[in-house]
């Protein structure tokens, strides 16, 4: 049976408090790695790690200065330093646009001077860890705290066993015991136990404690069954969803296509799989967001056809524009005009010794 995001959980039923920017270019949902890099690049060399898979934006040929990486290694993007006005407002500025006073503060600032216990170390790491931010994630503990306090109310489920009187439940266990025992032979046992009251009463307070705890496995054994069922359920579409990034890595457009990175494909299985602090998957708070669900219906419907138009507009720009220099290289060279480069070819000096008895170079002659 085919899965969907309604086998999961209802979107629509749920509040999943104020929603992430999609379009932050810091936004990184991903909790764990969902593509496996060995299979999507297989290595021809067996001594190769397939770990060792390195993107080619994140190579050692990233452009960026020493300044750029000792910044990065505290933390700070150069490029977007935020900073607040005297007015309390927000701006963003580079590094190479800050003054030297600024600059120096910046680089002189240590990120490990201040003094926090140990709880509030753990509290800051387990917010940045949840890729949210510090309002999303007080909003999430928020709506945990609801969900605990709605589920503390939910009943616990009644015992069955509780629904039967004494009499019922003695005749149902008779029954269950003699199987040919008929109504009136039921009747008559019962009457004859309870000519003592006392006796009857205890027997059958003995034979409830029994019932119900053969129940209560019963249903701790039925609850673990559909928990492992649930789980079985998550794992196959989780590796369905996976099989279908990877076997859908190649993005066409037009008449070219271009291929997937593992990192993109780990990006859209974590945003498809993995869940915030408060257990939502991002592509359910995404569907929440009307201005997200819009740009996703939007690609949905229209994206490829995008892609199309692009790639045939761009081929159409670059024909053309090969058309006008061929014709105006034409044109000159009707006209005398000539682009073209000169070259002198140094004349060929005949040497008057047989190949034969050339001499051989080797290293002593050249030093």
């Amino acid at each position: 049976m085919a899965k969907s995001l309604d086998d999961i959980q209802d979107l629509d039923e749920l509040d999943y408090g104020e929603n992430p920017n999609y379009d932050d270019p810091d936004y990184q949902p991903q909790t764990k790695s969902w593509i496996d890099y060995s299979q999507t690049y297989p290595s021809e060399d067996p001594d190769t790690d397939p770990n060792d898979y390195q993107d080619p934006d994140e190579s050692g040929d990233s452009g960026k200065t020493s300044l750029e990486i000792f910044l990065e290694s505290k933390g700070i993007n150069p490029m977007a330093i935020k900073f607040t006005t005297e007015e309390g407002t927000e701006e963003i500025k580079s590094f190479d646009d800050l003054t030297p006073e600024e600059q120096l503060d910046i680089l002189t600032y240590n990120n490990e001077s201040h003094d926090f216990k140990d709880d509030e170390i753990s509290l800051i790491n387990e917010m940045r860890g949840s890729n949210m931010s510090a309002r999303d994630y007080v909003e999430a503990i928020r709506q945990q705290a609801v969900i605990d306090y709605q589920n503390s109310l939910t009943p616990v489920e009644e015992s069955i066993i509780d629904n039967f009187t004494d009499e019922e439940l003695f005749i149902a266990d008779l029954k269950d015991r003699i199987t040919d025992l008929t109504e009136t032979e039921a009747a008559e046992a019962l009457s004859l136990e309870k000519q003592n009251e006392t006796l009857f009463k205890k027997k059958m307070d003995s034979l409830r404690e029994t019932y119900k705890t053969r129940e209560s496995v019963m249903m701790e054994q039925r609850k673990q069954e559909e928990a492992e069922e649930a789980k079985k359920q998550f794992e196959e579409y989780e590796s369905m969803i996976v099989k279908t990034i990877e076997n859908n890595n190649i993005i066409t457009a037009g008449e070219g296509s271009f291929e997937l990175s593992p990192d993109d494909m780990d990006d859209v299985a974590s945003f498809i799989l993995d869940t915030d602090a408060n257990g939502v998957r991002h592509i359910a708070r995404a569907v929440n967001d009307p201005a997200s669900l819009v740009k996703m219906a939007w690609f949905a419907l229209k994206g490829q056809q995008a892609l199309n138009d692009l790639d045939a507009y761009y081929r159409q720009v670059i024909a053309e524009t090969s058309k006008t220099n061929y014709e105006k290289g034409y044109e000159d060279a009707k006209g005398g005009k000539s682009n073209a480069k000169s070259y002198v070819k140094k004349p060929e000096v005949k040497s008057s010794t047989p190949a034969s008895k050339k001499k051989l170079l080797t290293l002593d002659d050249i030093s």
